[in-house]
């Protein structure tokens, strides 16, 4: 009974801000509709999170499968120097945006931020709502209190740190690298 209610801890606990937030309509914060408002509401939240890592690998995927075909018909100095070309370009638009406006707003550069955010909305738009709203943002931002790298290491966070670093470590060991890379070799060796 002990280890049920520990998951059931474990499992409600992260979706705690969610059920805060629906919670205000029905007045209670715990009844059991609210619990299922939130994991309704997390639940699409975590279906669209998968969604985009998939869509993410098969992108990798894809890239390393082109860069393969392309490798085929290129020598691999061709093919080193094709791959600057994406660089080049995004290195040359870095020059003709502007800069973030809510970064311009946390430094205290009023007139730049203003500026930013009207350049990025057009010159007819009306931008004093939005402005207002990053300003109240970073306000309340500078209020709460700062975290920092070594909080992770808390003895609360330990076992999902290392969780999520050890997938990411042994992901790595799988999949679409570890075929390309070994590839050529074992090609090499049917032949």
């Amino acid at each position: 009974m002990a280890v049920k209610e520990d998951v059931q801890e474990n499992v409600r606990e992260p979706l705690m801000p969610i059920e805060n937030i629906l919670s205000h309509e029905d007045g209670g914060a715990g009844d059991r509709t609210n619990n299922k408002k939130a994991m309704r509401v997390s639940s699409v939240f975590c279906v669209a999170g998968w969604l985009a890592i998939y869509f993410a690998e098969l992108m990798i995927c894809a890239g390393v499968s082109v860069a393969f075909i392309i490798g085929t018909v290129l020598t691999w100095r061709a093919l080193a120097l094709t791959g600057i070309i994406p660089c080049a370009i995004l290195f040359l638009g870095l020059f003709f945006i502007p800069e973030s406006p809510r970064w311009l707003a946390k430094t205290g550069k009023e007139k730049e931020f203003e500026a930013a955010l009207q350049k990025l909305r057009g010159k007819d738009a009306d931008i004093t709502h939005e402005a207002a709203e990053i300003q109240d943002y970073i306000e309340t931002l500078e209020r709460l209190p700062k975290a920092g790298m070594l909080d992770l290491f808390q003895r609360r966070y330990l076992r999902s740190v290392t969780i999520g670093v050890g997938l990411m470590v042994f992901q790595q060991f799988g999949g679409i690298n570890g075929i390309c890379f070994t590839a050529a070799l074992f090609l090499s060796q049917q032949a």
